[in-house]
């Protein structure tokens, strides 16, 4: 059972992958796209789309993974490990592995030449003006001396403003008489800056790929 249970926390980890890619090739979203070799058919009929079709299976696959689960959890109710449980084990376990052995080589495959659409996401944390970071100017103006409660209230006035008249939120920021006690340009442009909330993640990118290599040694 425990087996069963520690290849369908894989699954789940690669699922999560899958939908992730499959929710941002989206023509709308368009920041990734699973490897689409030129003879693949994109659609049966819509020639223009470039459909998901691994993350669709590695998505199906850990379905049947966690189906499997349920299947070996039910079979621990019974009161001994007798025939009744036997065949649920002969079939559960070998066809998990078979399930998670292709989950991987495909998975490996699509993450390995993945396209990453960069200037797409830029343009899409664009879309709000810079309001996705009011969060941050908010957080920044209170550890300053404005408070908590006053540089959220003072946030979602700007926001107002932003939403309303569709005008930049650094532009606001920057001619804003209470803001402007408290942050510099620099502050400001700092801030605003996508790359300033990346925090540690490529320190963390490049141990978690140090691992790896250590482990197939």
């Amino acid at each position: 059972m425990q087996l069963v249970m520690n290849l369908s926390y894989i699954a789940n980890a690669i699922d999560n992958i899958a939908t992730e890619i499959f929710n941002r090739q989206r023509p709308e979203i368009g920041e990734l796209e699973e490897p689409f070799k030129k003879e693949q058919v994109a659609s049966t009929v819509s020639p223009h789309k470039h459909n998901p079709y691994g993350c669709n299976i590695l998505n199906g696959l850990a379905e049947l993974v966690r189906a499997n689960t349920v299947a070996i959890l039910r079979s621990t109710w019974f009161d001994e490990r007798d025939h009744r449980r036997m065949p649920i084990e002969f079939s559960v376990i070998p066809s998990t592995f078979i399930y998670i052995s292709g989950m991987l080589q495909r998975a490996i495959y699509i993450c390995g030449n993945l396209s990453i659409n960069s200037r797409r996401m830029l343009e899409n944390l664009n879309l709000l003006k810079g309001l996705n970071f009011s969060e941050l100017v908010a957080t920044a103006l209170a550890a300053r001396g404005l408070g908590r409660y006053t540089a959220y209230a003072l946030m979602r006035e700007i926001a107002q403003t932003v939403y309303r008249e569709g005008i930049e939120f650094r532009r606001v920021l920057r001619s804003h008489e209470t803001v402007r006690q408290y942050l510099s340009d620099e502050d400001i442009d700092e801030l605003l800056d996508p790359k300033s909330s990346l925090g540690l993640i490529e320190l963390q990118i490049d141990s978690t790929l140090s691992e790896i290599e250590t482990s197939k040694l």
